[in-house]
């Protein structure tokens, strides 16, 4: 039932202090059980189009950039620059083709003293399924007109 509308949203309860993969521990919904909250990644299981949304709060003072990951590879970021120890936040969305198997997961990419925090989420579903064409040609020529 699910397989076919797979999505989630995670999000952090607490600061994030570490380098590098940032794991969202906790999901508001795991709709086909597809993001992992103990790694922070989404696996695809099926090659289709993705939507991804990233929302930030940060805490410090600089600028922190976080990284929407595809495979090793930035697809997006996302970025906050709190001033004199205050709170900023940011966001951004993507779509992107995912095959099967593809993993996407945040990450920070610029490691400093402003500090990831606990309104941090990552949302995803899949907006369609790739259908091979030789599944699409076998279907055309079964229907009588």
């Amino acid at each position: 039932m699910y397989r076919d509308k797979p999505g989630f949203t995670a999000y952090l309860d607490g600061d994030f202090h570490d380098d590098g993969a940032i794991i969202l521990p906790n999901a508001y919904s795991n709709i086909g059980s597809l993001y992992d909250p103990t790694t922070g990644v989404f696996t695809a299981d099926q090659p289709g189009e993705y939507a991804f949304y990233m929302g930030l709060e940060c805490h410090g003072s600089g600028l922190k950039v976080v990284d929407l990951v595809k495979d090793g590879s930035k697809i997006a970021h996302g970025a906050c620059f709190p001033k004199d120890d205050g709170y900023d936040y940011g966001s951004t969305f993507t779509v992107q083709r995912l095959d099967k198997g593809s993993r996407v997961w945040i990450k920070d990419s610029r490691q400093d003293t402003v500090v990831v925090k606990g309104k941090t989420t990552l949302s995803g579903f899949r907006l369609w399924i790739d259908i091979q064409d030789d599944v699409v040609g076998k279907l055309i020529t079964n229907i009588n007109f």
